[in-house]
């Protein structure tokens, strides 16, 4: 069990659900822990077309998904869900952070650059180890191929 953990997401498939079950299951929870939810940061809404950013990661609904970008199925031969991948902003960031350290490492060695580059890597890739960040950690890798090569 988290200890101490402010921020995260409960999906359902309806508010009703959300509010008769949820919610007060995860208020009893939390009350003999000396926590509450904070009633002006909790947001109830529909993910229906919709999509949420959340620390780093977007959860996207659409109607017509291939089986293989959902996370979260509606049922058996539905192709409407929910996908999960790491937001563009922290893909920019690494690949700009990428660039950064290979400028200031010009004149290293291949293993010295390959020990300062494996630990960014390294924590990038295993926090953004959900959902449909394969196909972004695949791309990611090329681009950063793509740099050092130049």
């Amino acid at each position: 069990m988290v200890r101490y953990a402010d921020d995260f997401v409960i999906l359902a498939r309806s508010r009703r659900i959300i509010e008769l079950y949820i919610k007060p299951a995860v208020l009893e929870f939390l009350r003999p822990r000396g926590l509450e939810l904070s009633e002006e940061k909790t947001k109830i809404f529909p993910m229906k077309n919709n999509e949420l950013h959340f620390l780093g990661y977007v959860f996207k609904h659409r109607e017509n998904w291939k089986n293989k970008y959902q996370i979260i199925h509606e049922g058996p031969g539905i192709h409407s869900g929910i996908a999960l991948y790491p937001s563009s902003k922290k893909v920019k960031g690494l690949l700009n952070k990428v660039k950064e350290t290979l400028l200031n490492n010009q004149n290293a060695s291949a293993f010295e650059l390959i020990a300062v580059l494996n630990p960014i890597l390294r924590g990038w890739y295993n926090y953004f180890n959900l959902g449909n960040s394969s196909n972004y950690r695949r791309k990611v890798g090329h681009a950063i191929y793509q740099k050092l090569m130049r």
